[in-house]
């Protein structure tokens, strides 16, 4: 916690270190200075030697900008080296840096070394280029370097207009204006055009400048004083990565650490997300008060009555499948950028990650599934008796369809493919659950998806149970409950007073003796699918690095 509460306090972030990190396009949260000072700080807490900041400025206001510049300073400040890409700096960011690697088109090194005060000792450089300009007053140092290295063809609209303004009448032209000056001029003496063709570059020209310049000599003394080959300098840093990756940072807090600081975060996560939380506690209990409104104190005391709190029960798996589902994916898909960006630095063990999104969300699941059950279950009419038994099937079925929706979440590309593949997993889930088509029914090529599906186990778990009559009780004829009978057809012969479980056992297969292996099996495929969860972000660590 120490690199936290440094990185809180060296980015400025402390005033709102409890708050949630917001949807911008939504209007809540961070501003977008704030959000990009906890980017940087995801990289600065795994304690990094060098931090790369790639346009760390860009899409921001002045203020936004000067305000990240002024941490960037901090960072630096603390004993880190931070290096950033730039584009048109302004000058309030440009003041914040201490040396400059200057790039031209084509990648060509046109200048390393400081800045200097008031980027007095780059502009020095510039400056005696040839084909360049003196600084005009009151020019940002940054633009004039970008005029300087881009001013074969034409010359920088600014600087033009700050030259046209101090020059007399009839002076001589902007030098930044000479090299395409000169370069027409090879014509117009009768010099091939082939050759003209061949000249060197602007970016050329400024890279050779370089290699002879004494800033130069500076820099390979450096590397020669550090015992750094430079021609091999980049492959031995490449290598030194790799190793360092494999035998992972030892600084980095074990596993259990990693364990609990994440589920302690995704649980505050899940807590602040009113999406997630709130609003499906709502949606949950809407859905039973309108399924149980449809099944309402259905009589079951006929084969139809028992046939439709049947279907109340295969309505209800339905349900809880499709909304668990469904939100669980919106809730990742907010949630794996941010998974993307920590796993680039290698921040925390994404097996713990797993583990913790995991145990986080179980609390959640649990509470739809005492809301949704009692509601519905009183509503429908089925014995209290059973409203525990029915809590945990629905509570093990929701957890299931949660973690399919966190593998698709992690594995596939885009949200839009996600939604895709997991609606027609939902679909098929239903078709060979065995309600629609009974599992004798299923063709034999399908029937391998009767047994994958976590429905099918929900059901073979749920149906018979609404039915056991307690035991003690005795067997009523035609009375309402789990211990009645009704007349039921067989195969177009009418039988008298059977036994409900004995009817539903026989028309779908089912025996409430192999309850418990049903609950067994969905717990099992639970298990696979979080180890399914955990292959799936470790494949997409591998990608981030």
């Amino acid at each position: 916690m120490a690199a936290v509460d440094e990185a809180l306090d060296l980015l400025e972030l402390r005033p709102v270190e409890h708050r949630a990190i917001g949807d911008e396009k939504a209007g809540w949260g961070l501003s977008r200075g704030e959000r990009k000072r906890v980017t940087i700080g995801v990289e600065l807490v795994a304690d990094p030697s060098v931090l790369f900041l790639d346009e760390p400025t860009t899409a921001l206001s002045s203020t936004q900008a000067r305000d990240v510049a002024r941490v960037i300073r901090r960072v630096a400040d603390s004993g880190r080296t931070v290096v950033c890409t730039l584009h048109q700096p302004s000058a309030g960011v440009w003041s914040a840096m201490d040396d400059l690697l200057l790039l031209a088109r084509g990648g060509y090194t046109v200048y390393y070394g400081p800045l200097g005060p008031g980027s007095r000792t780059m502009v020095d450089y510039l400056e005696s280029l040839p084909g360049s300009h003196p600084l005009p007053d009151g020019m940002n140092p940054a633009d004039y370097m970008l005029d300087v290295i881009g001013s074969e063809g034409k010359t920088d609209a600014k600087v033009a207009g700050v030259r046209a303004a101090a020059a007399p009448a009839g002076g001589e032209p902007a030098l930044a204006s000479r090299a395409s000056t000169d370069a027409s001029g090879a014509h117009a003496e009768g010099k091939p055009a082939a050759a003209a063709a061949a000249a060197p570059t602007r970016a050329q020209l400024l890279r050779g400048k370089f290699i002879e310049s004494a800033a130069k000599a500076t820099l390979d003394e450096t590397l020669d004083g550090m015992g750094i080959e430079r021609d091999s300098h980049s492959r031995r840093l490449a290598k030194t990565s790799v190793a360092a990756d494999a035998h992972g940072d030892a600084s980095r807090p074990n596993f259990c650490v990693q364990f609990a600081m994440l589920t302690k975060r995704a649980s505050v996560d899940f807590f602040r997300d009113t999406e997630f939380g709130l609003k499906r506690c709502v949606l949950f209990v809407m859905l039973a008060l309108i399924a149980g409104g449809v099944f309402y104190q259905i009589n079951d005391n006929t084969q139809s009555g028992v046939m439709s709190l049947v279907g109340g029960v295969v309505m209800g798996v339905i349900f809880v499948s499709a909304i668990t589902a469904n939100t669980t994916a919106v809730a990742i898909g907010k949630r794996r950028p941010s998974f993307t960006r920590e796993q680039a630095a290698h921040t925390f063990d994404p097996t713990a990650y797993g583990l913790a999104l995991t145990v986080a969300n179980l609390p959640w699941i649990f509470i739809f599934s005492v809301l949704f059950t009692v509601v519905y279950a009183l509503m429908v009419g089925y014995a209290f008796s059973v409203v525990p038994f029915m809590i945990l099937v629905v509570f093990i079925l929701a957890n299931s369809f949660s973690m399919i929706a966190l593998v698709l979440g992690f594995l596939a590309e885009t949200p839009q493919l996600m939604t895709s593949i997991l609606s027609v997993i939902m679909a098929v889930a239903s078709m060979f659950s065995g309600f629609f088509l009974p599992r004798a029914d299923i063709p034999d090529g399908w029937i391998w998806v009767h047994y994958l599906s976590p429905q099918s186990y929900a059901l073979e778990a749920a149906i018979p149970s609404v039915f056991v009559c307690p035991e003690g009780e005795p067997v009523v004829s035609y009375a309402r409950g789990p211990c009645g009978t009704i007349d039921a057809l067989d195969g177009g012969v009418l039988k008298k007073d059977v036994p409900k479980l004995d009817f539903i056992e026989g028309l779908y297969g089912l025996e409430a003796q192999y309850s418990g292996r049903a609950i067994g099996i969905m717990v099992a495929e639970s298990a696979a699918l979080l180890l399914l969860l955990i292959y799936a972000l470790w494949r997409l660590r591998s990608k981030a690095a």
